[in-house]
């Protein structure tokens, strides 16, 4: 019986799509050029290694998301901007917005999206808190949520390392960069192990409450997290 359990989880659709994600991501990224799309009223343009908001249901439903909260006069942090279109809900709802990508494609992608938008951004190129000092009233990041070592900066986009380091090293430096009252979103796929992210988040203080959740494809779900700091 167990061994059928796992045969049925190995051929579920979540194992496929954690197979063949990436792999169709980096086909999309090496073989388009710069391309251009419509999300949530903006006009983006993508460049090739940049994480494409069209692909990835993610990226719609957290911009959707984050334009919805009570932003005007906040500050706030958006980690792994690629297309910068959270930044740009943001800054339309009236935040004050930086902007921070590891990958140096996904900096200028989204200043040149602002630019086009007629939005003020601070965007800067940035592994995780490296070169922010600030502290925030919101900090929103949709994630890389499965382990494994990215090979390129697309691959950034999925994978977050063998053991969560990307996402480790976040919720570690997150209090820092919160002001007191302050919150942290992340979105999350149902076929994440969200047991061991949940574990990862508390270990770091961070509490995880479910604030949203939509359906994606074929099943998937994409949670929206809320997350303050806690006791130690």
């Amino acid at each position: 019986m167990e061994a059928d359990l796992k045969a049925a989880r190995w051929l579920s659709w979540g194992t496929l799509r954690r197979l063949l994600h990436p792999l169709w991501f980096r086909y999309i990224s090496r073989s388009a050029g710069l391309t251009t799309t419509s999300v949530e009223g903006f006009e983006l343009q993508i460049l090739p290694s940049v994480f494409h908001p069209k692909y990835s249901g993610s990226s719609v439903i957290f911009a959707r998301f984050i334009s919805k909260l009570a932003l005007n006069g906040k500050t706030l942090l958006e980690m792994g901007c690629g297309s910068g279109i959270v930044a740009l809900c943001a800054a339309r709802a009236g935040a004050l917005v930086v902007a921070v990508d590891i990958n140096p494609d996904a900096v200028e992608c989204t200043r040149r999206n602002a630019e086009r938008a007629g939005l003020r951004l601070d965007v800067r190129q940035s592994d995780v808190y490296d070169r922010v000092p600030e502290r925030f009233d919101v900090i929103a990041w949709n994630p890389p949520f499965f382990p494994g070592t990215p090979k390129d900066p697309a691959g950034a986009a999925f994978y977050a390392g063998d053991h969560y380091q990307a996402l480790d090293k976040f919720a570690a430096g997150a209090r820092a960069h919160l002001n007191p009252g302050g919150r942290i979103y992340t979105i999350l796929s149902s076929d994440a192990d969200l047991e061991a992210l949940k574990g990862l988040f508390e270990r770091h203080a961070l509490t995880w409450r479910v604030a949203a959740l939509e359906k994606w494809l074929f099943g998937e779900r994409m949670l929206i997290i809320e997350h303050i700091g806690s006791r130690a």
